[in-house]
């Protein structure tokens, strides 16, 4: 039944866990005797327009609707259909899959939940017919968070915005660290005029997702309402250039995420698994879309991030010169061939890329401070140190920027000021040992043989084979 009418609460939603409890109890399931169906017929076997698909995605399909021609009376046949078709946004026929597999088992989780999901939109069943598959899905599963942020959407859309917040309420209690349930949660609180409780919302959403520019421009929202100016112009700086995320951690949707199989798809999904560090797996699925994309830089480009992050350094060189022969204008691929470049001391090459990833970014401080580290291996210590310079003024440098802002100094005969980039540098990260090493050598060669001994001890203490032991023996010995 549904909850249309009936102010939704806490309470309610508590009832609605107790009586999937007691239907599991006597025996009973949720739509009642109607739930059981004749065996379906193959004429019920959705069909599709496969013009236009990949072959890969053709064979997925048919061989999902041949199971379940071979077996008409299995639920996970007809759910297993539904989801090569919900994979590849057949949301119409995957409606149809879905609804004969959960008449067949109405206690599957997964069906009444996929079906909820794909009847909304593509499956032309609308809003209130979704609503009420929900409902049945959290009678199944009370406790499954996921499915709370999907009804309270549902409830939004219908303009039902106090049903939504006692439902987005009942997802963050499930999930504390569901950041869509809490930015649901406090954008309803806002449109129901209460600022003061959406922003520890939406600052826990902001938080946990912080590239959801829905999340960002919420807070921002409610920073304003609540009189604080400066936190709502600095959520709204966030916000800018971000977009809203709709996809969110949803365990059970994997099983549809990972059917996928066109290029598209397998792009899409290499994107979520580099963005959650799962590189290595990420590279199957590039792979499946470059078949395809073959002329997309962009694959290239991610191709040669993830061979970066697994240690296969000559493929992800090669892709990333593929990249920027597509694209000459993507600078971090640029920059990264400059790495790869000085790593092998090919520094006049690596020069040449930092300088054409500067033409496309010249706001990249990490660039400047990377140009000017391979300026400085080739002796221009003046350009090098103007490289520094640079990168200061258009950003932030990192530990290893100033430490080698410290040696171009030293070479150019100033320890004065190498010292302080290399102190820089051990602020920055006080585990630096060659940071730290350095500026004990700096401030040796101005005469603070104390300082600089205290430098080496710290090192010393913490790597014994570190030159700094061998340099505080070396002091030792000549003070005897």
């Amino acid at each position: 039944m549904s909850l249309r009418g009936k102010l939704v609460t806490v309470a309610g939603i508590v009832l609605l866990a107790l009586a999937a409890v007691k239907w599991a109890a006597d025996g009973r399931i949720p739509r009642g005797d109607a739930a059981t169906r004749p065996t379906p017929r193959a004429d019920e076997i959705p069909g599709f327009v496969a013009d236009g698909m990949e072959p890969r995605v053709v064979a997925a399909i048919e061989n999902a609707r041949t199971e379940v021609r071979e077996n008409l009376d299995s639920p996970d046949a007809w759910g297993q259909l539904g989801i090569a078709l919900d994979a590849h946004d057949l949301d119409l026929e995957a409606t149809a899959a879905y609804r004969i597999a959960h008449d067949l088992d109405p206690r599957e989780f997964r069906w009444v939940y996929f079906l909820a999901r794909t009847a909304e939109f593509g499956g032309g069943l609308g809003e209130e017919a979704a609503e009420e598959l929900f409902e049945e899905a959290i009678a199944l599963r009370p406790d499954y968070a996921p499915t709370f942020v999907r009804l309270g959407d549902n409830l939004v859309r219908q303009g039902r915005i106090a049903d939504a917040r006692a439902v987005f309420e009942r997802a963050v209690e499930l999930d504390p660290n569901l950041g869509k349930g809490h930015r649901g949660l406090g954008q309803a609180l806002l449109s129901l005029g209460d600022a003061d409780a959406a922003v520890p919302h939406l600052e826990r959403a902001a938080a946990l997702v912080p590239l959801d520019g829905a999340a960002q421009a919420s807070l921002a929202r409610a920073y304003t309402l609540t009189g604080d100016r400066d936190k709502a112009r600095a959520a709204a700086e966030k916000s800018r250039g971000l977009e809203q995320l709709h996809s969110f951690p949803d365990p059970v949707t994997l099983e549809v995420g990972n059917a996928g199989a066109s290029a598209s798809i397998c792009f899409r999904r290499a994107r979520e698994l580099m963005d959650g560090g799962d590189y290595r797996n990420a590279i199957p699925n590039l792979e499946i879309a470059l078949e395809h994309l073959t002329q997309n830089p962009f694959i290239h480009a991610r191709l040669g991030r993830c061979y970066t992050e697994t240690g296969r350094l000559d493929l992800a060189e090669s892709h990333f010169l593929k990249a920027v022969e597509m694209n000459p204008s993507m600078p971090d691929v640029l920059a990264q061939l400059g790495s790869f470049a000085s790593t092998r001391a090919d520094f006049e090459r690596a020069i040449q890329f930092y300088w054409r990833s500067l033409a496309v970014d010249p706001l990249s401080a990490k660039t400047h401070a990377l140009l000017a580290a391979a300026l400085a291996q080739t002796g221009r210590t003046e350009a090098a140190l103007q490289e520094f310079a640079r990168g200061a003024e258009v950003g932030t440098l990192d530990a290893i920027d100033e430490n080698n802002w410290g040696t171009a100094l030293a070479q150019g005969g100033d320890p004065e000021a190498a010292a302080r980039h290399f102190d820089a540098a051990v602020r920055l990260d006080p585990t630096f040992d060659n940071a730290r090493y350095n500026l004990g050598a700096s401030l040796e060669a101005r005469g603070r043989i104390d300082d600089a001994i205290h430098q080496y001890e710290q090192v010393a203490r913490r790597n014994p084979q570190h030159r700094a032991a061998t340099r505080l023996d070396e002091i030792r010995a000549a003070s005897r």
